[in-house]
């Protein structure tokens, strides 16, 4: 293989496990995000998202839509829609852009998953639409160990017109005696980065630390801290920059979360550090707009254990009583459904993709984790 270079970061959301509680239970979908920038101490519209599903309560279709100043309407821009076998899991997505001289959606590329007997994503193709047939554009292998963490990725990249894959990058990764991420690192051509995590004594994730390989050495240059909420998990993360003269870190970035009584990202609303003025300003953000269906539950108070939090592949659940179990992505839409009747359950989210979920029992809250790859 030949190499060739990308840039390519992850941005995990962290969260912590929750003790089951009594609420208002609920059936969401999460249909629209707006998006905003601040404009002259003014929020002005940038752009939104609209989510579309089928019967089955599984995403299909987002669509991606720019605000228009100067018509004041939306345009759409992309469209990314998911296809899936019966059980949820995405076997293709494919992207498409709008076309405004057509006036309809010109397809443009679309990734292609294959799996293992165990169901675990072994390879992940992408693929370009030119003169009325796809070309392959990029490849990504995914390695496992003996117990089936995700041991390595390695990310390919196609020259149109030559045969050879070129390597983009890979990422490694080290885990704890519990399975859980200690760290990974990102190798390119030119590049050589890691990233840490630092943990709190509940096992929550309290930073992520990244470095930079320069002569063999390591370089501090960023670091994400979260911040919690006693009940609904992640409340917000300041990111900071490492000033080598001063050896001392500087904020740069903030994001909080804004939540509604049953733990739904009502907003998230982005700031940047004033280092003159030494406060935040706010720059951007989100409004998150759900259909949601409410019934009234029972209460229930059993200390519910879920781990290992985050996971790559599998969610062990203890002290069950039995029931319907489900899992709920953070859109709201139901990924996963089984009649319990132990006390000790273990799901495969290997297939899951990256992201927060919430995990219920006869539709009452009992914890929630997050996938990462």
């Amino acid at each position: 293989f030949r190499l060739f270079e990308t840039n390519n970061m992850k941005n995990l959301i962290l969260t912590i496990t929750l003790i089951t509680i009594s609420f208002i239970g609920f059936s969401q979908q999460l249909v629209q995000v707006l998006i905003e920038l601040k404009q002259e101490n003014t929020w002005e519209k940038d752009g939104r998202l609209l989510h579309s599903y089928d019967d089955n309560d599984f995403l299909t279709a987002t669509i991606s839509q720019a605000w228009n100043i100067e018509s004041s309407s939306w345009e759409n821009k992309v469209r990314t829609s998911y296809s899936r076998i019966k059980s949820g899991v995405s076997i293709e997505n494919r992207i498409e852009h709008w076309n405004s001289d057509i006036g309809n959606w010109v397809i443009k590329k679309k990734t292609t998953f294959e799996f293992d007997e165990n169901d675990k994503v072994v390879k992940s193709t992408n693929y370009n639409w030119q003169d009325n047939n796809w070309f392959e554009s990029q490849m990504t292998h995914t390695y496992y160990d003996s117990i089936d963490n995700i041991q390595s990725k390695q990310l390919f990249y196609k020259v149109e017109n030559e045969a050879d894959w070129l390597l983009l990058n890979s990422y490694t990764y080290d885990y704890s005696d519990e399975s859980e991420i200690d760290s990974y690192k990102y190798e390119s051509p030119s590049k050589t980065m890691r990233t840490r995590y630092t943990r709190d004594d509940k096992g929550k994730i309290s930073s992520m630390i990244m470095e930079d390989f320069v002569d063999d050495q390591c370089v501090i240059n960023l670091q994400k801290e979260h911040n919690y909420h006693h009940a609904h998990g992640l409340d917000f993360t300041v990111s900071k920059l490492w000033l080598n003269e001063d050896e001392a870190w500087m904020n740069n970035t903030k994001a909080s979360f804004l939540r509604d009584i049953n733990g739904l990202i009502e907003q998230n609303i982005g700031y940047q550090w004033m280092s003159g003025k030494g406060v935040w300003d706010k720059t951007s953000r989100r409004t998150y707009t759900y259909k949601i269906e409410q019934a009234q539950v029972e209460k229930q108070s059993v200390a519910i254990r879920v781990y290992p939090n985050p996971t790559m592949k599998l969610i062990k659940v203890d002290n069950l009583t039995a029931g319907v179990l489900t899992i709920i992505n953070s859109n709201g839409k139901q990924v996963y459904r089984s009649k319990n009747k132990d006390s000790h359950l273990e799901v495969n989210v290997q297939s899951f993709p990256e992201g927060y979920y919430f995990i219920r029992l006869n539709d009452e809250s009992i914890g929630n984790f997050v996938k990462v790859n």
